[in-house]
């Protein structure tokens, strides 16, 4: 089958989870990748977690379906050069040189992945995702009021930054194609993750007003439903419906929750109450009440819940490998195409081999 990005030839010399997370998209719809590690091989070799056997689940995730070199100790810039004499496109760290790329390939598109990129007053800071997510604005708005900032987990940043990296990719391919003579597109994490910032900042940066997580915004709550939590969106206008398909219709008419003031007032205790009715129920049921009365509900799963999950079983998106001689599920792709899917490689990388010369 042909695959949407195979005329293409793409050199990974990234050493970060947003340019090795652009790459692997750009294996996965096709094209041929080549990760270019350091003598002493890749960082994100030694990012936890660890397989069995000890090998990064970070790196074997982001480098699907990629060949990999390592580069020989001494000069790298005649390997690289030689590398990308037939690249279309080479994804590297902010300051490289790029003149070997230039000078072997002039119409080898270039991407600058980074933190902090290569201007600026942090231009030279150290940072992970907890920076910045602190940074973004999106730490302070999250968790509890009257709380420090909370950090959401996960390399959520770092990610959106790749996507947006495959994303710049793709637009200069299509205009070199084109004729134009762009060849160059920096990303940097730090100003992904302002830009998909927290409502509360975009509220601020369009109409000045100034939001604290103190204040009742999405009118939702949790509870405990048989060892499985249940996020519930008590909206006003369907406060009766959840009332009565909880088997609590004598809430509609309490005081403390007649009103949308008064709720809001009154929330702690209004959730204690269905935190006491729905504790010995079957989450998965509660939900499909709740979605049939036309009530927001869903059940916050646990990883190996969503491993289990209907609707994604459903939809075909989880993919069957093996790995180190176990039958593994793998995550599905971010976006589906009709005529050109993903292309599923084998969850080994191909093997190293040395450069030529």
């Amino acid at each position: 089958m042909t695959s949407a990005l195979q005329r293409f030839r793409v050199l990974d010399l990234s050493e970060s989870i947003a340019g090795q997370y652009c790459c692997r998209l750009m294996a996965d719809y096709g094209a041929t990748v080549l990760l270019v590690e350091p003598p002493e091989g890749s960082i994100l070799r030694r990012k936890p977690p660890f397989s069995r056997n000890g090998t990064s689940l970070t790196f074997r995730h982001l480098n699907h379906g990629k060949a990999i070199r390592r580069l020989r100790p001494g000069p790298a810039v005649p390997q690289i050069g030689a590398l990308a004499a037939d690249a279309d496109l080479a994804v590297v760290p902010v300051g490289f040189d790029a003149a070997a790329l230039r000078n072997a390939n002039p119409d080898c598109i270039v991407l600058d992945v980074s933190t902090f990129g290569a201007e600026g007053p942090y231009r030279n800071w150290q940072g992970g995702e907890m920076i910045v997510q602190a940074l973004s604005g999106m730490m302070n708005n999250n968790g509890e009021a009257g709380r420090p900032p909370l950090f959401g987990t996960g390399n959520r940043a770092a990610y959106a930054a790749g996507l947006a990296t495959y994303i710049s990719g793709l637009a200069l391919l299509l205009a070199r194609d084109r004729g134009n003579d762009g060849r160059r597109a920096s990303v940097d994490v730090a100003e992904t993750a302002a830009a998909m910032s927290f409502p509360y900042v975009l509220q601020y940066a369009y109409n000045g007003t100034d939001r604290r997580r103190g204040d009742q915004e999405i009118p939702a709550g949790q509870v405990l439903c048989r060892g499985t939590w249940v996020c519930i969106w008590v909206y006003p206008f369907r406060f009766a419906a959840m009332c009565r398909t909880l088997g609590l219709a004598h809430l509609v008419g309490d005081p403390r929750f007649a009103e949308d003031a008064d709720r809001t007032r009154n929330w702690t205790a209004l959730f204690d109450i269905i935190q006491k009715a729905l504790a010995d129920r079957d989450a998965e049921e509660v939900v499909r009440q709740l979605q049939e009365a036309q009530v927001i509900a869903a059940c916050a799963y646990r990883p190996s819940e969503l491993a289990r999950n209907p609707h994604l079983d459903a939809r075909g998106f989880w993919e069957i490998t093996q790995m180190e001689g176990d039958e593994i599920q793998v995550l599905g792709p971010p976006f589906r195409m009709s005529a050109t899917p993903r292309r599923f490689a084998a969850a080994e990388p191909m093997p190293e081999r040395k450069v030529a010369g």
